[in-house]
């Protein structure tokens, strides 16, 4: 075995270290962390739960590209210009959110409850979103071009100034809805009509 010589200052030091190490109240708590699909971690927040850690990311400017936060409960978060890109949000509660200006481009919002979210100017380029609650919904100039709405529930939707170039409307509900179509959203307009009954 072999003997390590320490001064009196230098013993300090290692004992001060160890009681640091030891004591659970010098480290910074984590209560909730953000995955992305492949399970690496994209962010370690304090709070307690998935609304409060997704609104703190959103708020530092962290990205959440491709965060698997399907089923979430993020009613009336406040996700104002979240970079949500190819995120998992499956079955999600967006019930009320703030998705202003929101990048979710290529998102799974199959499922999701959007009823009344605001998603004015929200990149929803390719997004699936089959079968989602978007009752209320504010989508105003929002990119719905190539999205996947078939089966959506747009009753009572703003989607004026939409772009909604090579959308799947097929089944969705789209009474009370409003909306401008352009004349190479012609299809687009069929499918709507067809769902004005619906």
């Amino acid at each position: 075995m072999k003997t390590i010589n320490l001064t009196d200052e230098q013993f300090e030091q290692v004992q001060d270290s160890v009681q640091s190490n030891d004591n659970p109240a010098s480290k910074e708590h984590v209560g909730f962390v953000i995955y992305d699909k492949l399970g690496h971690v994209l962010f370690e927040s304090t709070k307690e739960t998935v609304k409060e850690a997704v609104e703190e990311a959103v708020e530092q400017e962290v990205s959440l590209k491709s965060a698997n936060l399907r089923f979430a409960n993020l009613k009336s978060a406040n996700l104002d210009s979240a970079n949500l890109k190819s995120a998992n949000l499956e079955s999600a509660n967006l019930k009320s959110a703030d998705l202003e200006s929101a990048n979710l481009e290529s998102a799974n919002l199959k499922s999701a409850d959007l009823e009344s979210a605001d998603l004015e100017s929200a990149n929803l380029k390719s997004a699936d979103l089959e079968s989602a609650d978007l009752r209320f919904a504010n989508l105003k100039s929002a990119n719905l071009r190539f999205a996947n709405l078939k089966s959506a529930n747009l009753k009572s939707a703003n989607l004026r100034s939409a772009n909604l170039e090579s959308a799947n409307l097929r089944f969705a509900k789209t009474a009370y809805a409003k909306v401008d179509f352009s004349p190479a959203e012609k299809e687009q307009a069929k499918q709507w009509a067809e769902g004005l009954d619906r």
